[in-house]
């Protein structure tokens, strides 16, 4: 904007020195009488001719040159700075939207940018966190296996401990049933003895 701001200063002082010393000096504002007013006897007269014919003539009032002609035109003046007034609110206008279209498609591109890395990150978060609870429910998984494992080995070992102790108290049973007919065979024996004798 600031460069927009010096060519516009340079432009006005460059039209400045351009109407002041060469366009001014050769200009006239020039006040006529009304049409058909009698010539005058002295004084300027505008003359027209149409094939070496006078057609008419206009009485001159006054002339104005250089910058009193341009305050002279003050109408001509006005109506161009209105035209220019008028094109360049229209021109200023088109180019604050321009200029403030270019600004916010910036800025939504910027905060789509802001978003997108921001979603990015956040994406790459989440799948390292789904990644670690992958990895603890295989964990887990593992873990529970091994105490599935463990469980099987120990009701096979708890049914042969339980089968070895019934073997033993069989076989103690048995081994006592054994002795206890050995006893009473001996005492059968040591009784007929004792009759016998």
């Amino acid at each position: 904007m600031k460069i927009l701001r010096i060519i516009l200063y340079v432009s006005i002082a460059i039209t400045f020195c351009w109407l002041t010393w060469w366009v001014l000096p050769s200009i006239a504002f020039v006040y006529l009488e009304e049409k058909g007013k009698p010539l005058p006897n002295s004084g300027l007269v505008m003359v027209g001719y149409d094939q070496s014919k006078i057609t008419g003539h206009r009485v001159v009032v006054s002339i104005d040159s250089g910058w009193s002609a341009l305050w002279a035109g003050w109408p001509c003046i006005l109506v161009g700075a209105l035209a220019g007034l008028g094109g360049g609110f229209v021109l200023g206008d088109g180019a604050r939207r321009v200029f403030a279209v270019d600004t916010a498609s910036k800025e939504a591109i910027e905060t789509a940018k802001e978003y997108e890395t921001s979603a990015t990150l956040k994406l790459a978060y989440c799948k390292s966190q789904e990644q670690k609870l992958k990895d603890g429910f295989a964990k887990l998984a593992a873990e529970n296996d091994a105490l599935v494992r463990q469980r099987v080995e120990m009701r096979k070992e708890k049914d042969l401990f339980e089968n070895k102790v019934k073997n033993s108290d069989s076989n103690e049973l048995n081994k006592a049933k054994t002795a206890i007919k050995r006893l009473e065979k001996k005492i059968d024996t040591l009784k007929e003895k004792s009759i016998d004798d």
